[in-house]
């Protein structure tokens, strides 16, 4: 469901609103570096949508979606809301949704180093 101004918030807690660039994480190459793709946040019919940088230059395209309300795992870059004078780094955190991310995160090495140690795949893997 698409999430409404206040609803949604980035993996440290803090909540993303209107203006903010955001960050996500698209892949890992074979060098090990992780690329990302960057997006700006608006408001669509009533509901936070990302929108691709480099389509704010150019004619519409794909490369949209909905923000969905609770835990989105992107960033924050930077962001001012123009209703308010608080930074993005300023905006109060929901810890809850922070201490989630850091579970799902814990979690997801827990089944990584299980999945070493019965030899189902490599330490490089995952």
């Amino acid at each position: 469901m698409p999430a409404k101004p206040g609803e949604a918030f980035d993996l440290n807690g803090y909540p993303i609103e209107v203006g903010d660039l955001i960050r996500t994480h698209h892949f890992r190459c074979h060098r090990r570096r992780i690329h990302y793709l960057y997006h700006v946040v608006r408001l669509h019919d009533g509901h936070l949508e990302g929108v691709p940088v480099e389509e704010l230059a150019k004619p519409p395209g794909g490369g949209r979606y909905w923000l969905k309300s609770g835990l989105n795992c992107t960033q924050i870059i930077n962001g001012y809301n123009a209703d308010s004078a608080l930074t993005w780094y300023q905006r109060p955190r929901n810890k809850t949704v922070a201490a989630e991310y850091r579970r799902l995160v814990e979690d997801a090495k827990e089944d990584h180093a299980a999945l070493v140690a019965s030899g189902q795949v490599s330490r490089n893997e995952g």
